[in-house]
């Protein structure tokens, strides 16, 4: 990836990662006042919400994760070219989505 193009990328995934850690907190924070409160109505509304902030939890832990993993990237002087197949990844896949490990091609492999 062409140097004056890295230090963006790397600013917004600084920028988005510092979104996701105080976006933890927050989850974190709320299951602990979910788990303090002793007025829930029922078992199963206590149940149900505990479960969607696991979900919810897991999913920015795997996105923290990603951009944890191109940082690496970046730092490694691999950021921008595909893991799998080794070719530039477009601009423009970056743009929409600056952690991405695979170009539009591989990607498609991936999922199916």
């Amino acid at each position: 990836m062409q140097s004056n193009i890295e230090p963006t990328y790397t600013a917004r995934l600084r920028s988005r990662r510092m979104e996701v850690e105080k976006t933890l907190g927050h989850l974190s924070t709320e299951r602990h006042q979910v788990e303090s409160n002793t007025e829930w109505l029922n078992e199963t509304a206590y149940k149900r919400r505990i479960t969607l902030l696991d979900r919810v939890t897991a999913w920015y832990r795997s996105e923290m994760a990603q951009i944890d993993k191109a940082l690496n990237r970046v730092k490694d002087k691999r950021y921008g070219f595909c893991v799998a197949c080794h070719k530039p990844i477009g601009m423009e896949h970056l743009e929409l989505s600056p952690e991405s490990e695979y170009c539009p091609s591989c990607q498609s492999l991936q999922e199916h």
